[in-house]
């Protein structure tokens, strides 16, 4: 979803999607919610998909902070959120 915000030109510091830095930062934070995170549940990948691309669920959390700093984009939550990051 982020790739494809970011190709509509919708993530900047400033964003159109005025809880974009929240709903990222819940997405950062599942696996934390849970004892063995994604890491230990699923490394292998998820794919092929139609595009020819696997997916890697541990790895989410951090495209979606790459995302967050490419584009300024604050990432708002629990008072925990720069632990995680």
């Amino acid at each position: 979803m982020l790739a494809r915000l970011e190709r509509d030109n919708l993530l900047s510091k400033d964003p159109e999607i005025l809880n974009l830095g929240t709903i990222m930062a819940i997405y950062v934070m599942i696996p934390s919610l849970f004892d063995s995170g994604f890491e230990t549940a699923r490394k292998e990948p998820l794919g092929p998909k139609p595009d020819k691309k696997n997916r890697h669920p541990h790895e989410f959390a951090s495209h979606i902070v790459a995302y967050a700093r490419k584009y300024g984009i604050e990432l708002v939550g629990s008072h925990d959120i720069e632990d995680l990051v």
